[in-house]
C-alpha cells in the first residue's frame, strides 16, 4: 500500500474532478475521513464516486491514484482506466 502522503497527494489531484459531481450527503462521510485519519478509505469512497456520469477524470490523475490502491482494490476499479480521458 502507498504511504499517507501518496494517498493524500492523490486524493488532492482526484477530488476537484469527483467532488462536484458529489451530493452532499457523499461528500461529509468522504471528509470526515480524511479529517478522522482514513486517507486510503477517502480515496476508495472518491473513486467509488468516480463512475457518475458527470465525472470526467484525466488518465494521469487517474493512474496516480490507482497506483495507491491495494492490488484487491484495483480490481474493483480497472473499468475507470477504460474511461480516462
Amino acid at each position: 500500500m502507498a504511504s499517507e502522503n501518496d494517498i493524500m497527494a492523490a486524493i488532492n489531484r482526484l477530488a476537484p474532478y469527483v467532488a462536484p459531481a458529489m451530493e452532499k450527503h457523499h461528500i461529509d462521510p468522504y471528509q470526515e475521513m480524511v479529517e478522522v485519519g482514513e486517507p486510503y478509505l477517502a480515496l476508495d469512497w472518491l473513486l467509488g464516486s468516480a463512475t457518475l456520469p458527470e465525472v470526467s477524470i484525466p488518465k494521469d490523475v487517474l493512474l496516480y491514484a490507482f497506483g495507491c490502491l491495494t492490488d484487491e482494490d484495483k480490481e474493483g476499479y480497472e473499468h475507470l482506466l477504460q474511461s480516462a480521458v
